[in-house]
């Protein structure tokens, strides 16, 4: 674990963000479609090489809850 820094070390021009989206899977993705839609600056990160996590090695079946 990286140690934690204070903001007054960060430089002028460092980036900021309004809201921090870990994950790139669907939920992940529709987090920060919705955040940035709502006007708000969203960085999202993944881990993996591509977008998708766990959600795309699913078989393409999504159970919405409609009966």
């Amino acid at each position: 674990m990286p140690a934690t820094l204070p903001v007054a070390s960060a430089p002028p021009d460092a980036p900021a963000y309004d809201v921090v989206v870990v994950g790139f899977g669907i939920a992940g993705g529709c987090a920060a479609l919705a955040a940035a839609r709502a006007g708000a600056r969203v960085l999202l990160l993944e881990r993996a090489a591509v977008h998708g996590g766990t959600s795309s090695m699913s078989g393409g079946h999504f159970y919405l809850g409609a009966g």
